[in-house]
């Protein structure tokens, strides 16, 4: 008897671990690839393979981050490592909770926060490009709860009019489809592709430590702002307001330096009044603040809203992403301690990345 038992035991532990590689490995498959134009997933997996507390400066926040900062541009010019982890329409929340978890590998010492997540509302796909492929952890419940209730917030006419039985409900099945996704997107077999059955990032190399290099130029006009004006402060909604205070928390809790940027994007995206009210943050909480969408910044950096930026200067080209680089760089290097990692051996890895980084620019 005893031994009957025991072999129904193991038959159902091997039942099981064989169940949830299966469903691991389907999972791998059917979860969309993020990528060109936007390598989110890429970004994320290269993000989880650096050396453990390499990176000293971070970058966060969403696509203009992500085009904005070149990461390997900072360190040709002044030795410093780096990684953007900005993703695709990602809302300050999720964006909190990728400082939390890039924060368990990499004790960065210096974050660089994108403000246009304060505007960001939440849309599933772009909730699912930065959670999708976080690895799982408390961190990442959280999140999921999150923006599954800000989603079907954004469902306004179900929200107005459904009861709270039906919230909860709806809120609930938006959670189990991101902790189990195979129940979204099972029904994508008839769209898979090669890319879906690739899992090494040697096979896919668009993003360079989290950014993504465009060369063409398609910039326009638009209204720059002066540091000095009378305009009224932007209203940010309560929750993004909320979770920019958490992150400025949880940088001041880890001796984390913080410094809030807002690349070039047009104005009527982002405007006078959205500088003021980010401003008065910045100032009050004793944060460096550069935007720039100011006519200060602009010439100081020397970027030209026409030849630097692209989709109507919606986000920065790799000519102005270097401006916009190597400005910060002179700031990060004079006023923080971080080390210069060039013509050191132990980071010979960085120099691989950088021949790799600078033949794309030229392609």
């Amino acid at each position: 008897m005893k031994k009957d038992l025991l072999k129904k035991c193991v038959s159902i532990i091997i039942f099981f671990l064989l169940f949830s590689f299966a469903l691991k490995y389907a999972e791998k498959v059917f979860i969309p690839y993020w990528g060109e134009p936007w390598p989110s997933t890429e970004s994320i997996n290269e993000f989880y393979q650096l050396p453990k507390n390499s990176v000293d400066v971070l970058a966060v926040g969403t696509s203009q981050m992500q085009r904005g900062f070149s990461p390997m541009e900072l360190y040709k010019n002044y030795g410093i490592e780096a990684y953007n982890l900005g993703i695709e329409s990602q809302t300050l929340e999720n964006t909190y909770y990728w400082i939390k978890e890039s924060y368990k590998t990499q004790k960065y010492k210096v974050l660089l926060l994108e403000m246009f997540g304060m505007k960001q509302k939440a849309e599933e796909t772009n909730n699912r490009k930065t959670l999708d492929y976080m690895n799982f952890s408390i961190d990442k419940m959280k999140a999921i709860w999150v923006s599954s209730k800000m989603e079907a917030k954004e469902n306004t006419d179900f929200w107005n009019s459904a009861s709270s039985m039906e919230k909860m409900g709806y809120v609930y099945k938006k959670c189990l489809d991101y902790v189990f996704p195979i129940l979204r997107y099972h029904d994508r077999w008839n769209e898979l592709t090669n890319d879906d059955f690739i899992f090494s990032l040697e096979d896919k190399h668009d993003s360079h430590r989290g950014f993504y290099i465009v060369n063409y130029h398609d910039g326009e006009y638009y209204e720059i702002f002066d540091e000095d004006n009378d305009a009224p402060k932007s209203m940010f909604d309560d929750i993004h307001l909320e979770y920019l205070n958490k992150i400025i928390d949880f940088c001041h809790k880890n001796k984390i330096e913080l410094i809030l940027l807002k690349t070039p994007l047009h104005s009527s995206f982002w405007n006078i009044s959205d500088y003021n009210a980010v401003k008065e943050i910045a100032d009050n909480n004793n944060l460096a603040y550069f935007d720039f969408n100011t006519k200060r910044l602009l010439k100081e950096s020397d970027i030209d809203i026409l030849s630097d930026g692209e989709f109507g200067i919606f986000h920065l080209n790799l000519f102005g992403a270097r401006k916009l680089t190597n400005y910060l760089g002179v700031y990060l290097k004079e006023n923080y301690d971080l080390e210069d990692k060039r013509n050191n051996e132990k980071y010979d890895y960085l120099e691989k990345e950088l021949e790799e980084y600078l033949e794309a620019c030229y392609k």
